[in-house]
């Protein structure tokens, strides 16, 4: 998505339109990939997670297929987004994908410390990995995102099963 806004000025100026209307504090899109691969991830699973409601409102606008002045070959491709990213997988396993970066991206700042010793970076490693082993716990003290995506999406009603997250269908 970042390469998305970030190539047309008018994409992000719409993104920041939906985002205020519905009243959602935009973060900047964000690569996904870079130097620092663990931070970079970081920060554009979180942009995508303060921004899905706004992004998706922008791209269904687009794929509406109502706007003149959206060549057909972009409404295709924007409707393959939204499947994408409307999907309850798509969501869910983003959610927990950023409790691991959380964790990774902790340990990562222990191995960049210049006093770490071997047994403190062995000890930050196992420390991590029994962090992420709680995270599959249904223990609700544990806070992720992956647990909060679980309370909030409701799959419902008769023939057809839906997914509701963040009010959005």
């Amino acid at each position: 998505m970042c390469t998305f806004y970030q190539r047309s000025p008018k994409r992000l100026r719409e993104l920041k339109t939906a985002g205020k209307t519905l009243a959602v504090s935009l973060v900047k899109p964000a690569k996904s990939e870079g130097t620092r691969w663990i931070d970079h991830k970081r920060k554009a699973l979180t942009a995508m997670d303060r921004n899905y409601a706004a992004i998706i409102t922008h791209l269904e606008d687009i794929a509406s297929g109502e706007r003149e002045d959206i060549k057909a070959d972009d409404v295709a491709k924007v409707k393959g987004y939204l499947k994408v990213m409307k999907a309850h997988k798509f969501v869910m396993y983003a959610a927990m994908y950023q409790d691991i970066v959380k964790q990774l991206a902790i340990l990562s700042k222990c191995f960049q410390s210049d006093t770490s010793s071997i047994n403190e970076v062995q000890i930050d490693v196992e420390v991590t990995l029994s962090q992420i082993e709680e995270l599959k716990k249904e223990d609700p003290e544990v806070d992720s995102h992956l647990k909060a995506f679980q309370e909030e999406v409701k799959l419902t009603e008769g023939d057809q099963t839906l997914c509701l997250f963040g009010g959005l269908r």
